[in-house]
């Protein structure tokens, strides 16, 4: 009868201890980690040295699945019917997790119930700049002449809902200023920016900063919490006496019911990969702005950051069904 009781107990420790099972086998085979992009992009760089040192200390590779397509949602999409082992990540960007995710009925993700927050990787720092034609050089200059002329201005974005259209809209809510927004989709932006197509356009230092230097373009003010170094004569809008500042960040995602031990040893090794000099060097080569949170503050950044587009949202009436 004793040895009947223990064989019972025994038969029932998995079950009754299934996260900490998981956790502790944790990695037991490649971990996957979705790209919702098509190869090529730079930012693969990043991840790839990334993964390469994150690997060795969880003594398992990571390899990169590309899922292109429905703008950078198909890797939440994945991660929501993966098993909840830590095998299967995806890389998601801020819109996806918060703009995307509260204008659409049809992917309306919500973390820690769809899916959970593992490791905010990195932002890209973003500049205002405005065509060299334009009769003004800075942030003061910009606002008086929008101002007089309201509706004249225009500004271009990759697309509507993107973070450089985002931060438009935030940006023109705080100030007052009325611009007309052109979106684009696939087609040459920067080209139609640089010959005067439209006027003004928040983007990438790293982009924008070639034409910057060659006079075709004026810097206006740094968009997020501190200067690209490329741009160190530029000042934030902070700097320039305007209470407005939008940091960009991308994260990476793993299925709702991952256990809390898996998640957190991947965000350990991630953010121990990202101190290594190489990776470090790499991140560094576009003045990527480099977090290292735990789960817990990744998790809630993404609900701030819901809680300050949701207004925009709103206000916009902007949908994406």
């Amino acid at each position: 009868m004793r040895l009947l009781t223990w064989l019972m107990v025994i038969l029932t420790l998995p079950t009754a201890f299934p996260e900490a099972v998981l956790a502790q086998s944790f990695p037991s085979k490649p971990i996957t980690a979705i790209w919702p992009f098509p190869p090529g992009n730079t930012a693969e760089n990043k991840l790839r040295a990334m993964f390469g040192e994150a690997a060795k200390s969880l003594g398992q590779p990571i390899v990169i699945e590309y899922r292109p397509g429905a703008g950078g949602r198909q890797g939440v999409v994945a991660v929501q019917k993966s098993p909840p082992d830590g095998h299967v990540i995806a890389f998601a960007t801020d819109t996806v997790l918060t703009v995307l995710a509260q204008a659409s009925a049809s992917f309306a993700p919500r973390v820690d119930r769809d899916y959970v927050a593992v490791h905010q990787v990195y932002g890209v720092p973003l500049v205002l700049t405005a065509h060299a034609s334009l009769p003004f050089k800075d942030v003061k200059g910009w606002i008086a002449y929008a101002k007089a002329n309201p509706g004249k201005l225009t500004y271009g974005t990759p697309g509507t809902g993107t973070t450089s259209h985002l931060a438009m809209v935030r940006l023109t809510d705080t100030l007052g200023v009325s611009m007309l927004h052109i979106p684009y989709a696939g087609s040459p932006y920067q080209a139609d920016l640089i010959n005067g197509t439209f006027n003004m356009m928040a983007f990438t230092t790293t982009v924008l900063t070639p034409h910057i230097k060659a006079g075709k373009l004026n810097a206006l003010a740094q968009v997020g919490s501190r200067r690209a170094t490329q741009l160190s004569d530029v000042p934030t809008f902070r700097e320039a006496g305007f209470d407005f500042e939008m940091d960009t960040w991308n994260t990476f995602v793993a299925p709702p019911g991952t256990p809390a031990e898996t998640v957190a040893k991947i965000n350990a090794a991630f953010n121990a990969a990202q101190k290594v000099p190489e990776v470090a060097k790499i991140f560094a080569s576009d003045e990527s702005n480099v977090y290292f949170l735990t789960p817990q503050q990744a998790s809630e950044n993404i609900r701030a950051e819901i809680r300050r587009v949701l207004p925009v949202i709103k206000k916009m009436n902007l949908t994406f069904d």
